[in-house]
């Protein structure tokens, strides 16, 4: 996919949801995953999803990514209305940004992702694990309207939690969110002065807390207002935003603030936000934007006041909100468990939180706060807690010491060699310190560490680099093993959670070995082979949860079913024990998940099995036919009556399971009729209810018009399609 490429769905209630990226790399990246979701038929409510890069690969701050993507957007409109002017543009669209740049210096096992789709614990009935953005972006699509036209600009490092039902955002200008919270916790984010009637005196950027007293920010409860990283702006203050930093004819960056931009980046906060309020002073943008860390010449820096100062900020404090920040390591597990905790009402009992893992029966997790995912267990393993496990397999038992942190990554050496990076670390490690600011690595100073495994610091810096700057994150501290080296290549680096046991042939290894920093993986790992790995880790996920999956209440649907059977290593597997749970519907009394006619299970699972079976060609007739090996001898002379696997299946078993689907869900409707009660419930997801005909699916047409619904009796409704061979891939709901 190129980088202009945007990916176009169906008309929803957002014309553009925009994702930024720090990189061309990262952006890629970040397209596939939005790839993904559209061919399952997720994110419809936006008419296209749009992945924006910071220029040319440099860090130019929240505030330029934000007029970066106006910029793009506008000139992208103008491509289909050469003489539409930009307020005209702008007051006609409605923009939802997500920042999503950064390298992931805190959080290293997900640096190939991103933080964006660090996977998260949970079950989100798809096809694809759920990731942070599958948590986001539900609530920022549900957000209102604002006047005439708008741009919502929102983080994506940190899951927040609020009810968008009560927001206004029609006022003028900029309408941002805000909750309450303690100075201490305000401390460390941008907090806002409130004014009377919704309306902000100041915007302070990471105060002390002296400095959130003497401006005002704090109420008689000694609460301060958080800044929760949510602003609306209307299309005058979008327009106005390209005035201050652009051309006004041509819309290009004016050349002196470009340049300023791309040596230190343009906050959102710190030169944008601190510049508004009903009481912001020329003289407290200025100390503001000094304070927090911002380097522009002075001189601009008035120009972009006296250029920002008009624009109306107003503010929207939050009853209840929430916030799960998933940035660093040791927020992985921390966090993990509090939203497991948020979805089931209740602390959960096992805090081993298992995320996206192929588990063999043989193995088993032992131990409690920690996190394993995208793994392979196939041995026993023994974690004590604080322990973070990602893309490792597990052949043989394994045991970890407190807080110890393992993950292993897929890419390219230097010289273009597939090897896999193996990184060993501490679950408080500071990737971003420098060693004489007291960087940590294994739970101990890395300083210390050095001299008690015998190294000193030409061993794991270049000297180019700086003493002052050099970080874990750029020290050649980890190891690159080729692919062919085993599937353990961790195992012999582990000494590094005890240094002190470092024997001399350790040491020579460790000297000899091809060693990379963090920033250097960053690059090179491979992001494909990240997903693949997940994807196919996610597969045995769902085979092992296949009841549950389609549960009535389910939204997984044939094009999830399809996209897991594409990447499961066991394919045939998983479609013979689909079967069986579909013919367990029809035999409740041998069934061990409480299966009934009643529930029009074997209708749903034999359509979707049919359905997806279709969608993959000669590999899900391959896999039907190889599918009996697992049978039990009910279900393999059920499946030989009606030729659907084994050596009885044929091209036309998919067609066939779809015929005995509505073949079935006509009797179950009919023998249900008597006792049905209550309203209808439809059990698909809103992109695959089709109207269509109740009648034997022998007589349906291999495609064609839709069809109004046939209504019974008793209330019950039949939402079903007749099955193709290309195209959507719907399953069946009953409303019963």
């Amino acid at each position: 996919m190129s980088k202009n490429t945007t990916i176009a769905l169906s008309r929803g209630s957002w014309d553009y949801l925009v994702i930024t990226a720090s990189n061309e790399l990262q952006a890629e990246a970040y397209r596939s995953q939005i790839e993904l979701r559209c061919s399952i038929g997720q994110l419809t409510q936006a008419r296209e999803v749009v992945v924006i890069a910071d220029l040319e690969g440099r860090r130019i701050g929240s505030g330029g990514s934000t007029i970066e993507c106006l910029r793009r957007l506008v000139e992208r409109e103008r491509e289909a209305s050469t003489s539409e002017s930009a307020e005209a543009i702008l007051r006609r669209l409605r923009i939802l940004i997500l920042h999503a740049g950064g390298d992931s210096r805190r959080l290293p096992a997900y640096s190939p992702c991103g933080k964006l789709f660090v996977p998260l614990p949970g079950e989100g009935g798809s096809a694809l694990g759920l990731t942070l953005f599958d948590r986001l972006i539900p609530n920022f699509f549900a957000l209102p309207l604002g006047a005439e036209g708008q741009v919502v600009v929102a983080v994506g490092d940190a899951l927040i939690g609020f009810d968008p039902v009560d927001l206004n955002f029609t006022g003028p200008g900029i309408i941002a969110l805000g909750a309450f919270t303690t100075p201490e916790e305000a401390s460390r984010h941008g907090v806002f002065c409130p004014g009377a009637r919704g309306s902000v005196r100041r915007f302070l950027q990471k105060p002390s807390l002296p400095e959130q007293a003497a401006a005002g920010a704090l109420n008689r409860q000694n609460q301060a207002v958080l800044d929760v990283g949510i602003m609306s702006l209307d299309s005058n203050a979008a327009m106005r935003l390209l005035n201050v930093f652009c051309e006004t004819e041509t819309l290009a960056w004016k050349t002196c603030i470009r340049q300023a931009m791309l040596d230190d980046g343009i906050d959102l906060y710190r030169e944008i936000c601190c510049a508004l309020g009903t009481e912001a002073s020329l003289a407290h943008y200025l100390a503001e934007v000094r304070r927090s860390g911002g380097k522009m010449d002075e001189e601009l820096l008035i120009v972009l006041f006296n250029g920002l100062r008009p624009i109306p900020l107003g503010l929207q404090i939050l009853e209840h909100c929430s916030f799960l920040h998933f940035g660093a390591t040791r927020q992985l597990i921390s966090n993990g468990i509090a939203l497991l905790a948020r979805d089931r009402g209740n602390a959960p009992e096992d805090t081993t939180l298992s995320i996206n893992n192929a588990i063999e029966n043989s193995a088993g997790i032992q131990g409690h706060d920690s996190w394993i995912e995208g793994c392979r267990i196939a041995a026993p393993l023994d974690l004590s807690r604080r322990n973070v496990l990602t893309g490792l397999d597990v052949v043989t038992p394994l045991s970890l010491p407190d807080g110890a942190c393992v993950d292993v990554s897929e890419g390219a050496d230097r010289n273009g060699t597939r090897v896999r990076f193996v990184r060993c670390y501490g679950v408080d490690d500071t990737f971003k310190n420098a060693v004489d600011q007291g960087a940590s690595f294994c739970g101990m100073r890395l300083s210390r560490w050095m001299e008690t495994a015998g190294l000193w610091y030409p061993d794991l810096w270049p000297e180019s680099i700086p003493s002052a700057e050099r970080t874990l994150w750029n020290a050649h501290m980890f190891p690159a093993a080729p692919l062919s080296g085993g599937p353990e290549p961790y195992r012999r680096w582990l000494w590094f959670f005890s240094p002190d046991d470092c024997t001399d042939e350790e040491r020579e290894q460790f000297l000899a070995a091809d060693r990379y920093s963090a920033a250097e993986i960053a690059v090179l790992a491979d992001q494909s082979a990240f997903h693949v790995r997940r994807s196919a880790t996610r597969a045995d996920q769902i085979e092992r949860s296949l009841p549950a999956l389609f549960r009535r209440a389910s939204p997984f649907s044939a094009r999830d079913l399809a996209y897991a059977l594409e990447r499961s290593p066991h394919p045939a597997r998983m479609t013979g024990r689909l079967l069986g749970l579909a013919h367990e519907h029809l035999a409740p009394e041998l069934s061990s998940y409480n299966a009934n006619r009643a529930d029009f299970g074997f209708a749903r699972i034999a359509h979707s099995v049919g359905t997806a079976v279709q969608h993959t060609g000669e590999k899900g007739s391959a896999w039907l036919a190889e599918a009996e090996a697992g049978f039990s001898p009910e279900l393999r002379q059920w499946a030989a009556e009606h030729s659907l696997a084994g050596s009885a299946a044929t091209e036309h078993s998919s067609s066939r399971l779809c015929d005995l689907a509505f073949e079935n869900l006509q009797e179950s409707i009919l023998e249900s009729s008597m006792t049905a009660t209550g309203r209808p419930r439809n059990s698909l997801r809103p992109d695959e209810t089709i109207w269509a005909g109740a009648r034997r699916a022998s007589s349906l047409p291999a495609a064609g018009p839709i069809r109004p619904p046939t209504r019974w009796s008793m209330g019950a409704t039949l939402s079903t399609q007749p099955s193709t061979s290309t195209g959507s891939l719907p399953s069946i709901a009953i409303a019963a």
